[in-house]
């Protein structure tokens, strides 16, 4: 085999196969009949259900930004609210059953003017699962979760065991300061075809040698 084509192929075997690095550009917390910790409740008060606060921690926007919760434990129809595009170091706040993303046929989003109690009216146990997924340029960003991720102790120790939607052995009932924390984080992934700095880098010096290589012979 030619000098020239084995590098070639040593190029393009390290291109494919090195795999696409996953950087954090954000983060979802969530806030759920609290009050802390630091009184942080997103300044929309002490509220008996969950607030979503997404997060983009990096200083390029998100677009087509999707907050999903999707079919599963307690929950049986997906649904998903469009954020939009999330702006650089910008926060945005989903109160379900007061925000409007201005779409029809919501479940779990479908607007009523009062938030939404899930640990009454559910969905509120640990195995609902929850995504994100939104780009930046050419690389996706995304996350996925369920409350069973991030239970625990009540902020006041009222209660055992709780998850952000209010889900837990005693539900939210004995806690006045119930559930905050961040329950997902937001990373990007190149996507297909998408070649990561380092994959171009080392298939560009196989092709430089392989030149050189080739003038050196002739």
């Amino acid at each position: 085999m030619k000098p020239l084509v084995a590098l070639l192929m040593l190029g393009l075997f390290i291109f494919v196969c090195t795999p696409a690095q996953a950087d954090t550009v954000g983060n979802i917390q969530v806030c759920y009949n609290c009050s802390g910790p630091a009184g942080n409740n997103f300044g929309l008060g002490v509220l008996d259900g969950p607030i979503f606060a997404i997060n983009n921690t990096s200083g390029t926007a998100i677009t087509n930004a999707v907050l999903t919760i999707g079919a599963g434990g307690n929950n049986a129809t997906a649904d998903s609210f469009d954020i939009g595009t999330l702006a650089a170091g910008g926060q945005f706040l989903i109160v379900p059953g007061v925000t409007n993303d201005g779409g029809s046929g919501h479940t779990f989003f479908f607007v009523t003017g009062s938030i939404l109690d899930t640990s009454d009216s559910g969905p509120n146990s640990d195995g609902v699962p929850f995504s994100f997924t939104g780009t930046q340029g050419l690389v996706a960003v995304s996350a996925n979760f369920t409350p069973l991720d991030t239970h625990g102790p009540s902020l006041d120790g009222t209660i055992p065991q709780i998850n952000f939607l209010g889900g837990g052995p005693e539900s939210d009932g004995a806690c006045n300061n119930c559930f905050f924390g961040t329950v997902a984080t937001l990373t990007t992934k190149s996507t297909s075809g998408v070649p990561e700095p380092s994959s171009l880098l080392l298939l560009g010096s196989g092709l430089l040698v392989g030149v050189m290589l080739r003038k050196a012979v002739a």
